[in-house]
């Protein structure tokens, strides 16, 4: 699925995990009157001053209310190693355009503020707000009403009623799979917070008598605590996947980006670099090999790690 995007008369967006993208569809700049300039010869030049549009001036404005709202703004260049991440749409990239990147991903409330500062600058009316946010909306029901469609599959009909191992760990099989199949990374994280419903409870509960091996996880307040193996492995999947989406996607890949993002990542989803085996030989490690790999810039043995995690569990 691309970047959730959205037209108004004005501009369009493009929204993903955590950058808001703008395609004005209106001049930033206009031709402004002659100017005369003194070299440091003494000699009188004159120049054609490039001025802000109306519209381009509340733009401008725009941004520096939204930063109040998000905290920090970093604006992305062509340039940049990772500027290929916000051109997850079918939007000529030609098209003039600017990133707004975030620390986080956006909460609905911050995005509901955002708009809020577009409706009062005019850069849109309240139909188009009501409409964004209603897209926003439906495009995490879409990938959980189709998670569930596939627990609930006739191939999966036992998932409906986990009341043993094996059907437990079918049910796994599956999430484990459809996380690997999201190339989108805000989609992932709602994911991830639906599981903490109760209708999921299930993968996290312990059976004493099998689980031989200590396995550890987040809980619904983000605590680590100690949980299924079901759980850890999903909470390695979405760490798995999440990470390649930023490797794949990135116009380059380079250990400045690797470590930034990592740490990053780390910092604002608990399970990204927790190590959920509490084996003896992980005892003493603080966060997971496939984490180390990721952030190290290690892409041999992070794609290794990828590869050999969900082909043992197609």
């Amino acid at each position: 699925m691309p970047a959730l995007t959205f037209d108004s008369k004005d501009i369009t967006y493009s929204l993903s995990y955590d950058t808001l993208t703008m395609y004005p569809n209106f001049p930033l700049d206009r031709v402004g009157a002659m100017k005369g300039i003194m070299s440091e010869c003494g000699l009188l030049f004159f120049v054609q001053s490039i001025e802000s549009t109306e519209k381009g001036t509340a733009i401008i404005d725009c941004n520096k209310e939204i930063a109040t709202v998000t905290g920090r703004i970093r604006y992305v260049h062509n340039d940049e190693d990772d500027h290929a991440l916000y051109h997850r749409d079918s939007i000529d990239h030609f098209k003039n355009h600017f990133h707004l990147h975030f620390h986080k991903m956006l909460t609905q409330e911050q995005l509901e503020q955002i708009l809020n500062i577009l409706v009062n600058r005019k850069m849109m009316d309240s139909s188009e707000r009501a409409n964004f946010l209603k897209a926003f909306t439906q495009r995490y029901n879409d990938s959980r009403q189709l998670l569930d469609k596939q627990l609930e599959s006739p191939s999966s009909s036992e998932s409906k009623e986990i009341t043993g191992s094996q059907n437990k760990r079918t049910a796994t099989n599956i999430i484990i799979n459809f996380i690997k199949s999201c190339q989108d990374n805000d989609i992932l994280v709602d994911l991830h917070n639906y599981f903490e419903m109760d209708k999921f409870r299930y993968l996290r509960d312990i059976t004493k008598s099998k689980q031989k091996i200590h396995w550890q996880g987040t809980n619904a307040l983000n605590q680590v605590v100690e949980t299924s193996e079901s759980w850890a492995m999903i909470e390695k999947a979405f760490t798995l996947q999440m990470a390649h989406n930023i490797e794949a996607n990135c116009s380059h890949f380079s250990k400045e980006i690797a470590k930034d993002f990592a740490t990053k990542m780390a910092e604002n989803h608990r399970f990204f670099s927790l190590k959920h085996h509490k084996g003896t030989f992980t005892w003493n490690r603080s966060t997971s090999p496939s984490y180390d790999a990721f952030r190290n810039h290690n892409k041999d043995v992070f794609d290794q790690k990828y590869e050999h995690f969900f082909r043992v569990r197609n």
